[in-house]
């Protein structure tokens, strides 16, 4: 049977709870989720409770870590310069290194007996760049990253 992955990216399925519903009303047993644990961390959502939730719904989930940076907008509408309050810039920096709970993201992949696969995804802005270099290091972090959490699962 071919698996068709629906990962928790852009508007219509970006938080799980969406994700989920979407999952759901389709209604195929070969329709479920690439979960990355960024979207509900940057949403602010618990990621344990968010991983019980989708449950068997998950079929594959990524690793990437980020660092937010304030964002700013300038205005100057007539009565003066200021700045408005933009969303959050997010730069992609080494797993670990970064806001987002993998240990409480990891334990709830293996509360609820997840067996799928765990793949690490390097996204822009990369702190550091893109010359190979760096890529190669960053591939290094995240082998070690990762290998605590294989001893546990054995």
């Amino acid at each position: 049977d071919v698996i068709v992955g629906v990962q928790n990216h852009d508007d219509i399925a970006a938080h799980y709870l969406s994700l989920a519903d979407l999952i759901d009303e389709v209604g195929r047993p070969n329709c479920k989720a690439c979960f990355d644990a960024w979207s509900v961390a940057l949403h602010g959502d618990d990621l344990g409770e968010a991983v019980r939730y989708m449950g068997s719904r998950i079929v594959h989930t990524t690793v990437a870590d980020y660092v937010r940076r304030p964002r700013f907008k300038y205005h100057h509408p007539g009565h003066g310069n200021y700045y408005e309050r933009c969303p959050d810039e997010v730069r992609a920096v080494p797993p670990g290194e970064g806001f987002i709970d993998y240990q409480k993201f990891f334990a709830a992949l293996k509360a609820i007996g997840y067996q799928g696969a765990v793949a690490f995804e390097m996204c822009s802005p990369l702190r550091g760049g893109g010359e190979l270099e760096n890529l190669d290091r960053y591939a290094r972090s995240f082998i070690e990253f990762i290998k605590p959490w294989c001893e546990k699962v054995k």
